[in-house]
């Protein structure tokens, strides 16, 4: 089989090879105003995947180009992207190009996103002009220019990590666990952000703060099937492209009543052949709270990208490209006047960016390109947390990660103790977090296009390596003395996720008659994740991916010009966090014993302790998203007109549940047992057996003999948490995008788009829980059963949510006068959410006559119609008495109502109640709208100026809340932004 694929593919080669004819075009690139030479000008031809870069003549050649019409792309920083059609049959030479300066004079500027109408999936590019035009802060808030996108609610760099901002595409923006954003992947210059290393318990995505926005030249955000190049997702990807090529000095000023920024950007000419270097610096200040500047947040962001194309105007040019980039920021409450006295927090955000890349156009019969690329990110995000606490006695602080019985003692007497006593009294202790993330990846890619008659082919194959893994110590505190209950986790010394990747993918392009075609690819991506010393070993998973596109109408010079349709389909594998893999161990510690208080106001305390190891679950399957979308597409005069529906169906998402074992120990009651001592209690000292758990009482005068105190056995769980996979859950939805164009007359276009969201997720698994620690038995013994619930121990198992937005984008560019004004008003035309409480076996919820009830109302069986509180039950327990026995909850319920008082009293522990008579209602909310003003003005060459205000009416009116038939104000809600607004000055030198 072997042989013949490879007999078919030389045939093909020396078909092509005998048959075809191949042409050379060469020309120059001027500059259209000045009629100068430009330099390091891109020119492509996508079709065929060729590119070239201009020389200091602004002379290209491109060679062996086969015969036929092709789209000739010129691009190059600072200037207007152009593409002209060239026909191809003979060497054409001394062809000129000229291309217009990127400015407000140019006849189009686009400041929302662009459709990428040529990519078999659904994908949308952001030019520099549009991120000026929004004065972007944090990079995520270019998702508000995707259809339906809605303008962030946060108007600064959040203080704190926990609440940053994070890419969260297709999403009804509540519900699906945290996995929308941790599915979405972000590139910046082909480095990898992720969030994959951090041991955080919460999923979501990369933290894009430090990232900075003056250096960014274009963003392309992919929302459909992504091709099988581009693994470790499950939602979309985000990559971002910073400036290259020569430019003059760029220094920008930009202020928000909470944010001052200023950077500085240049692309320098190294001269002769040695290439070009692109530094930029940006500084921001983005406070939390305006009032108090020890709520800022500081980016510093440096980047250097090195680029050099060898071997310029031969046939095999090689591009080289070396970027660096590097963050220090942070904040600091130090000295907070508002802060209480000496307590504050510190975050350290510091990052560093390396990429190299190697793009070799060979150009044969047999290979088209090859490219090599290799990438390193590294965080340095430590966290620093002064708290202050009192006690009137000692405070027991354990630190043992063994097993057994262990008595407290002062850190003076001995500070290896496994318990330390903290005085009473008061006092300050510093926690610090210390987590490094790494990721290291290298790719390897190769490129073979070629085109037979009126038949494009394209075929691509590569392997890439992915290392991940975090060097910080983890949590620890900087004096023993003063630590309270903690145990040492080090993020350095867990396992590291190694991952390969081997991918292949065919594309091809017919031309059909009447101008019509057909675009399809097929490919498939095969992972491999090793991870090293854990009980996962090393776990293989296959992602085929199928696209295509038909255009069935093609006529230029009818008012219905064009109609096609796109249809994709595939699998996207996400793997998972370190957290997942390595979930923190859970230590129990029980007290076992307490001495009443010394005359020193010193209270002896022994506890059990039993560490839970942390719980590898070897049939872990990597989460996997089934991705479908169907887009139709038409243009009608002017008008372009898209729509598509997706539906993505996550499967074996990544989720938390505990396990409880039977655990026994040894407690002594000091209030019976003490009474019986005969030693003075001014003389005692203890000790307790850190294997029996026998306490024993000893004089320190040495005058009496030591005794020991009776004990009882007591019974427990030991509970630990670790990852499995739930069930199923579904997102669908639809966008559209209808651009009316430009009318020419009033310099204005015109463009609506919106999406629907729908989201429904429910879990059905059974989860085991118990009420939390401090409950305990009426005998104030342990609490002893456990029950198992459907899905979760919450009041709802499940919910569902239904959204639609729709936005008018209104943009008036005036050429003449250099100016472009655009509105956008955004709106919500409905919100709604539905939690659901349902049981695949029976009743899972049930109504109560009254909040103080426990047993259902014998009127209301319908929890979703409101008016009454809901009460959860869990579908059976088991207790320590019997392990193996599952026992109906509802049923022993209304038995021991009757018979059992004491057990009835035990059992209502275990049932959840909501906290408010309408949560199993629906919530919708009623319509809302808000709208943002940005202007951008230019002022000649050098100067130009821009201004926005979000939210510019300061809408306040009310919507209404059906759940509980309720009105909210809009100010200062979470549906629209607050009213603010911003100012950029740009100097151009």
């Amino acid at each position: 089989m072997k042989k013949s694929l490879l007999l078919c593919f030389l045939l093909i080669c020396i078909i092509e090879s005998a048959y075809c004819q191949f042409y050379t075009i060469s020309g120059k690139v001027l500059d259209k105003k000045k009629q100068t030479p430009i330099e390091y000008a891109i020119i492509s031809i996508p079709d065929l995947s060729l590119a070239v870069y201009s020389d200091i003549e602004g002379r290209f050649i491109l060679k062996n180009i086969p015969k036929g019409t092709f789209d000739l792309s010129f691009s190059i920083l600072g200037y207007e992207k152009s593409t002209f059609k060239i026909q191809v049959d003979k060497n054409k030479d001394d062809l000129i190009f000229y291309l217009a300066e990127d400015n407000l004079l140019l006849n189009e500027v686009v400041v929302t996103a662009e459709k990428k109408t040529e990519d078999l999936t659904t994908a949308y590019t952001i030019e520099r002009a549009a991120l000026d035009q929004l004065q972007v802060l944090n990079i995520t808030e270019i998702a508000a220019l995707l259809p339906g996108g809605q303008t962030s609610k946060k108007t600064n760099l959040a203080v704190s990590r926990s609440g940053a901002d994070h890419f969260d595409i297709r999403s009804t923006g509540t519900g699906e666990l945290g996995l929308s954003s941790f599915g979405t992947a972000v590139e910046v210059d082909g480095v990898r952000l992720s969030s994959n290393s951090q041991f955080i318990k919460e999923i979501k995505g990369a933290d894009t703060r430090s990232i900075a926005s003056n250096n960014i030249e274009s963003v392309e955000i992919i929302t459909g099937v992504p091709s099988v190049e581009y693994g470790d997702l499950s939602n979309g990807m985000i990559k971002i492209n910073s400036k290259r090529g020569k430019s003059p000095l760029n220094v920008e000023l930009s202020t928000r009543p909470n944010t001052k920024s200023i950077s500085f950007n240049k692309g320098f000419d190294l001269g002769g052949k040695r290439g070009i270097m692109n530094a930029s610096f940006e500084h921001t200040k983005s406070n939390s709270d305006i009032a108090s500047p020890y709520t800022t947040y500081d980016r510093n962001n440096l980047s250097l990208i090195y680029t050099k194309t060898f071997d310029k105007n031969r046939n095999n040019p090689l591009n080289l490209s070396i970027g660096f980039s590097g963050n220090i920021g942070g904040y600091d409450s130090h000295g907070d006047p508002d802060a209480f006295i000496d307590t504050y927090t510190k975050e350290r955000d510091n990052a560093l960016r390396l990429n190299v890349k190697l793009d070799w156009l060979l150009n044969k019969s047999w290979i088209t390109k090859l490219e090599f690329s290799g990438t390193l990110s590294y965080s340095d995000l430590l966290t620093e947390k002064k708290t202050n606490k009192d006690n009137g006695t000692s405070t027991p602080a354990i630190h043992t990660m063994e097993q057994g019985h262990f008595m407290g003692a002062l850190y003076d007497v001995n500070p290896d103790t496994e318990i330390i006593l903290i005085p009473g009294g008061y006092w300050y202790y510093i926690k610090r977090e210390d987590s490094k993330p790494l990721i290291y990846t290298n790719k390897l890619k190769a490129n073979w296009t070629r085109k037979f008659e009126e038949i494009i082919n394209k075929t691509m194959v590569g392997v890439d390596f992915n290392h991940t893994s975090n060097l910080g110590r983890g949590e620890y505190y900087t004096d023993m003395r003063y630590a309270p209950t903690w145990r040492e986790y080090r993020y350095d010394e867990q396992s590291a996720v190694n991952n390969l990747a081997i991918y292949a993918e065919d594309e091809i392009n017919f031309v059909l008659p009447r101008k019509t075609s057909l675009r399809a690819s097929i490919g498939l991506r095969s992972d491999l994740t090793y991870i090293k010393g854990s009980d996962y070993g090393t776990v293989s998973s296959l992602s085929p991916r199928i696209s295509a596109k038909y255009t069935f109408w093609n006529r230029s010079k009818s008012t219905l010009s064009l109609m096609s349709l796109r249809l994709g389909f595939g699998d996207a594998v996400k793997l998972p966090s370190s957290y997942i893999l390595n979930p923190t161990p859970t230590y129990q510690d029980r007290l076992a014993f307490s001495a009443p208080p010394t005359p020193d106001n010193t209270t002896y305390y022994a506890y059990n302790t039993t560490p839970s190891t942390t719980i590898y679950n070897p049939d872990l399957k990597w989460q996997r998203s089934r991705l479908i979308e169907l887009e139709f597409n038409a243009r009608i005069g002017q008008v372009n007109i898209s729509l598509t529906a997706y539906n993505n169906k996550t499967i074996d998402p990544y989720t938390l549940t505990t396990l409880y074992t039977p655990y026994s120990y040894r407690f002594t009651d000091s209030e019976t047992e003490m009474g019986k001592v005969s030693i003075p209690h001014a003389n005692r000292s203890y000790a307790i057996d850190r294997v029996t758990g026998i306490v024993t009482v000893s004089d320190l005068t040495g005058s009496l003999p030591s005794e020991q105190l009776a004990y009882t056995e007591r019974k427990t769980f030991n509970s630990s948490s670790y990852y499995y996979n739930g069930d199923s859950f579904s997102r669908k939805g639809l966008e559209w995008v209808i651009n009316f164009g430009k009318i020419s007359a009033i310099h204005t276009s015109f463009q609506i788009d919106g999406s629907y969201n729908y989201y429904k997720g429910l879990e059905t698994g059974l989860v085991a829980s118990m009420p939390n620690s401090s409950q305990n038995m009426a005998d104030k013994t342990p609490y002893k059963y456990v029950g198992f619930y459907e899905g979760s121990s919450n009041a709802a198992n499940g919910s569902l949510s239904k959204k639609i937005t729709n936005n008018l984008s209104v943009s008036t560019h005036i050429p003449a006068i250099r100016t472009i004004i655009s509105l956008r008003i955004e709106s919500c035309l409905y919100n709604y959410k539905q939690m659901f409480s349902q049981s695949a076996t029976g009743t899972r919820s049930y109504a109560l006559e009254d909040k103080a009830d426990y047993l259902p109302s014998g009127t209301v069986t319908d929890i979703y119609k409101g008016g009454n509180f809901v009460a959860l039950y869990p579908l059976y327990y088991i207790s320590l008495d019997d392990m193996n026995t599952q026992i109906p909850f509802a049923e022993k319920l209304l038995w021991a109502k009757t018979n059992d008082q004491t057990l009835y009293g035990e059992l209502i522990k275990m049932i959840v109640k909501t906290n408010t008579n309408y949560y199993f209602r629906p919530t919708n909310i009623s319509a809302y709208f808000s709208a943002n003003l940005n202007v951008t003005k230019e002022m000649g060459e050098h100067i130009s100026i821009s201004f926005f205000a979000n939210n510019f009416i300061n809408n306040v009116a009310k919507v209404k809340n059906k759940q509980n038939d309720s009105e909210y104000s809009l100010y200062g809600s979470s549906y629209i932004p607050e009213f603010y607004y911003g100012l950029t000055l740009r100097i151009k030198l």
